[in-house]
């Protein structure tokens, strides 16, 4: 008896080292082969690596990917395969990065990127972005995989990005943004010379306008802030600490909207409108009420987040740079010119907000001269090629609006890189409402505003990465103009 259950306790033994080899052979990484990357030890890949270079901070996980590019030296060279010690510059081309059995592909030649995004069709929006907004909205364009359902939301929504739509809207923005002037005088007023918190007012402010741009009617979110204001703050090394305003109370505000069909989409009072009146006269392409509820919601939540992002980075650069705010102030009181389109464009370019793009290959790809079979994740590392110093110079990571300018101070759009918006033909739709806000916004407020230097502890240019990347700290010591 005792013969019997050891051996039934040995095969137990046996089976179970099997299986666990087996599970443990499907959950371990499994490399592309020729693309180089980091030893795999274990079923974790690359997350060990990334939480060390992390260092216990919340730093970008793109931030992150750079320096465990830099462990391989020249090894991640894959266009020329050199073997030389500046990995850590833009000649690094692509690397593997493990995070589990599926292997994520890291792109940052610029050219490669380019021949992949625009020139062929052998990408697609990655499944992970997909399922990640479905659950929300799952009849929204940043949902779908490029078909023809997909296409249909983009021709009906089309005539929002229209130029004689979006200077409609230039009101409603400029409105959105004199509003936050008169709130920050406000609190400016009541905290004298220390610097406040301006994350949440310059992200309400964002809400209160793409809303309004949306749906016809803002939601009130400064103007309840600014009812709610004190009369007095905690102060502490220079820094006025106020309470946070309540969100607004709710709204309900029935929408009545006519759907005759008459006149253009363009003429429409709001994105809503817009898409109603396209609908009734296109009939046969109705998107129904889910799509028409998904669609507002991708509009609210992409033109919100991002550009109140961009706006808070931009606030910060200002205060380390007394002369670039004298120079846009000088010529934004007069007329929209060269040097706010170039303070823009550089801010989108160095603030990296979408500092990576995901997409997964519909078929075998040789991608910088190494064969990478079909169903492969795909991350455009679009931050760093912004960034490269191969086309920028030394300088490429600071933040300085010149470099946009020609020697006669004509705005070169093509002076270098920069890919805030991603590329191809699942980039960023709403991309030309998104720069036309944060022009407007940029505008009012320099005219407005001197944004003095903040004390050094919430003045850094320290960033965490949700789905974009922010600022750890955005905080404003606001003067006026003579």
């Amino acid at each position: 008896m005792s013969n019997i259950m050891s051996t039934t306790a040995l095969a137990t033994i046996f089976g179970s080292a099997v299986l666990a080899q087996i599970i443990y052979s499907r959950l371990i990484p499994k490399p592309v082969k020729n693309i180089p990357h980091n030893p795999v030890t274990n079923i974790w890949g690359d997350i060990p690596a990334l939480v060390k270079a992390s260092n216990g901070k919340k730093k970008p996980f793109m931030d992150c990917v750079v320096e465990i590019i830099g462990m391989h030296d020249g090894i991640c060279q894959v266009g020329d395969m050199t073997q030389e010690n500046n990995a850590t510059t833009s000649s690094t081309l692509t690397s593997k990065i493990l995070l589990g059995p599926d292997p994520l592909i890291i792109i940052s030649n610029i050219k490669e990127t380019e021949r992949l995004l625009i020139k062929n069709k052998t990408t697609e929006l990655s499944k992970r972005v997909n399922q990640g907004f479905e659950f929300v909205m799952p009849e929204g364009q940043i949902s779908m995989p490029t078909n023809e359902v997909w296409r249909k939301h983009r021709r009906i929504a089309g005539p929002s990005m229209s130029r004689r739509y979006l200077e409609r809207m230039l009101g409603r923005i400029d409105a959105s943004a004199n509003n936050l002037v008169k709130f920050w005088r406000a609190k400016a007023d009541i905290t004298g010379s220390h610097c406040f918190e301006a994350d949440l007012d310059i992200h309400l402010a964002s809400m209160d306008n793409i809303v309004n741009i949306t749906v016809g009617f803002p939601l009130g979110c400064i103007d309840s802030a600014y009812a709610a204001l004190p009369t007095e703050f905690i102060q502490s090394d220079g820094i006025a600490h106020i309470a946070r305003p309540r969100p607004p109370p709710s709204r309900e505000q029935e929408i009545i909207v006519g759907k005759q069909g008459n006149g253009l989409a363009t003429d429409a009072d709001c994105i809503l409108d817009m898409v109603v009146q396209r609908e009734a006269r296109e009939g046969t392409e109705a998107l129904g009420e889910a799509g028409i509820r998904d669609e507002l919601m991708t509009f609210i939540f992409g033109g919100q987040d991002t550009t109140s992002t961009v706006l808070r980075w931009l606030v910060k650069y200002f205060t380390n740079d007394p002369e670039t705010q004298q120079r846009l102030h000088d010529e934004v009181c007069r007329v929209f010119v060269p040097f706010l389109e170039a303070v823009v464009t550089e801010t989108l370019r160095c603030a990296g907000v979408g500092s990576q793009i995901s997409r997964e290959l519909i078929q075998d790809e040789v991608i910088l001269g190494r064969p990478v079979p079909k169903g492969t994740q795909l991350v455009f590392a679009m931050g760093m090629m912004s960034r490269d110093k191969s086309e920028w110079g030394p300088d490429a990571d600071e933040w300085r609006p010149t470099r946009w300018l020609t020697h006669d101070g004509i705005f070169d759009r093509s002076a270098g890189p920069s890919f805030p918006f991603g590329l191809g033909h699942r980039s960023c739709f709403g991309q030309r409402l998104a720069v036309l806000q944060i022009k407007t916004f940029v505008a009012v407020l320099s005219r407005s505003f001197f944004f003095k230097p903040v004390p050094t502890e919430v003045g850094s240019m320290e960033a965490f990465e949700t789905l974009i990347k922010q600022p750890k700290h955005c905080y404003v010591l606001l003067g006026r103009w003579e």
